[in-house]
């Protein structure tokens, strides 16, 4: 969902987005340059994302990838839905990444969460 977070904004290409990942969120999520690939693979497999071929001289061919109309009805359900704790990478702070798409409950939803969390003494960063 991360991924499709960034495609979200803007095309890219499977480098880019690992280049987008390293640069605005390694600090909340973590992949390996093998890993986007291979999830940009499925994601096309199960229809969410699309690619253009473009060719180029003298260097290989470089593959843009976007959403569909079915990564974007993911990417949005996704936000919507409950996050999920996780060790090393944290649902939430990806989900604020894309806070721009969410609709105003989220907002609530999220202060919710970060209640919650202090509640049971767990840090959280919003």
């Amino acid at each position: 969902m991360v991924l499709l977070g960034l495609l979200s904004r803007i095309p890219n290409s499977g480098y880019g987005l690992y280049r987008l990942l390293e640069r605005e969120l390694s600090h909340i999520w973590s992949a390996r340059l093998q890993h986007v690939y291979s999830d940009l693979s499925r994601l096309v497999d199960e229809g969410l994302v699309a690619f253009e071929t473009i060719d180029r001289q003298s260097r290989p061919a470089k593959k843009i990838y976007s959403l569909t109309r079915a990564g974007t009805a993911a990417l949005d359900a996704w936000l919507r839905k409950g996050s999920l704790a996780e060790a090393t990478k944290d649902d939430l702070l990806a989900r604020l990444y894309c806070l721009e798409r969410g609709p105003k409950v989220l907002i609530g939803q999220l202060e919710h969460r970060r209640q919650a969390c202090e509640a049971e003494g767990l840090p959280i960063a919003i």
